[in-house]
């Protein structure tokens, strides 16, 4: 009898792998969803939406993250002699190299941001520059994982990381830390899955800074962090400027509803990242799948929400988020096109179209003036269906100029 089918054990079953790394995501996306929670209901909107909005900001420095873990999974692939603790050792100082210069960026801002996000002060920057610095490490940990096809320790980690998060968090903010505790827990989770990985392999500190940077890791990860970087800021923008330039109250209440739409964003990468990982070696059109399966995930979403959107906050957040019910439908529809665009800059990076980085950061400096306009002038309703249709025209922008970039490439 044939040995193998869809789920059988070995690390090239490319079905067992994908579950293993749903699974992960699931256990991490359940330990956001219980974090927030409890912090929106001990925080309040007006707390809560100063913690998310800087949060979701930190977020935009971990796109190009995505690019460093497959990189460093390729450098696993095209070095199959050398032994986990091996890679481990070799890749930690360009980790923590790169890792350290966008932390001190971000500390080069503090003033700026703590004004942006109405901090107590500027330990929350500094808390906020720790959690990107562990997130790319962790990150580029996780790479070697990926190049080895072991999504088995793929998905633990990925979900241990997820639960220490929110288990950390519960009790900082229960303690009193408030927003200071919400933001540490981020650290603390990420410290978690680095821990998980020195347990299978780790020589020492003296070891990792014994080894020599690999400059063509660095390198790619700039090159990259100049197109993922201003995708980014235009995914968290709309929580920015309404934290800014709008209702305190409301910028909590689209806090809660990010939790969804923004988890939806990040639900279209991990199937991506499995796939990745079988064709480093091949050059395969995937773009259009990833469109499909992005818009089922919302329009899934949005109606679901439509029906049961007041349960879920009730349930989650209590009475006092009830208003957040009827702007979570909007909400994520209005994150949709973020999704298609999150697979449109994707293809980009991944065929090295020149012109998506200038397009970026020109549709990121019209958004904050467009954003900025629209809050002070409409309510947040309207504002958030500005947002989808600006959105919208920036998709087939985007698009429009793959498309001519691929046929002058044929």
């Amino acid at each position: 009898m044939k040995k193998g089918g869809l789920f059988n054990h070995s690390k090239d079953n490319y079905g067992r792998n994908t579950l293993y790394s749903v699974f992960g995501f699931g256990i991490l996306t359940l330990g956001n969803f219980l974090f927030n929670s409890i912090a929106g209901r001990k925080l309040g909107p007006e707390a809560f939406g100063v913690f998310n909005s800087f949060f979701y900001f930190l977020l935009s420095f971990t796109y190009p993250n995505t690019s460093l873990q497959l990189s460093v999974a390729k450098w696993t692939v095209e070095n199959p002699s050398q032994s986990y603790k091996d890679v481990l050792t070799r890749l930690s100082k360009t980790l923590y190299l790169i890792g350290f210069i966008l932390a001190f960026a971000i500390m080069l801002a503090s003033p700026f941001l703590k004004r942006i996000f109405t901090l107590d002060s500027l330990v929350e920057v500094f808390i906020g520059a720790m959690i990107v610095f562990f997130w790319l490490v962790l990150a580029g940990y996780r790479g070697i994982y990926q190049g080895r096809l072991d999504f088995y320790n793929y998905g633990i980690n990925t979900g241990a990381e997820g639960l220490a998060r929110a288990l950390a968090g519960i009790l900082l903010i229960l303690a009193g830390l408030k927003v200071r505790g919400a933001l540490f827990a981020s650290v603390l989770g990420s410290i978690a899955g680095i821990l998980l990985i020195f347990g299978q392999g780790f020589k020492g500190l003296r070891s990792i800074f014994r080894e020599k940077l690999d400059i063509p890791i660095i390198k790619y990860f700039f090159k990259t962090c100049v197109t993922l970087i201003p995708f980014g800021f235009i995914s968290s923008l709309d929580l920015t400027i309404v934290k800014y330039a709008g209702n305190k109250t409301d910028s909590g209440f689209l806090s809660a509803c990010a939790l969804f739409g923004k988890n939806l964003i990040i639900l279209s990468l991990v199937f991506a990242n499995v796939v990745f990982s079988y064709v480093l070696k091949k050059r395969e059109n995937r773009l259009l799948p990833g469109i499909i399966f992005t818009i089922f995930s919302f329009i899934g979403s949005t109606v679901f929400t439509l029906f049961f959107g007041e349960w879920i906050i009730m349930i989650l957040f209590g009475r006092e988020f009830l208003v957040a019910a009827k702007l979570l439908p909007v909400y994520i529809l209005s994150s949709l096109p973020l999704g298609i665009m999150q697979n449109l800059v994707n293809y980009s990076v991944a065929k090295d179209i020149k012109s998506t980085p200038v397009f970026l950061w020109i549709m990121l400096l019209v958004s904050i003036v467009i954003y900025y306009l629209s809050i002070k002038a409409f309510c947040v309703n309207t504002f958030l269906i500005i947002v989808m249709c600006l959105l919208f025209v920036w998709d087939m922008v985007l698009y429009a100029g793959i498309w001519i970039m691929r046929r002058e490439t044929k």
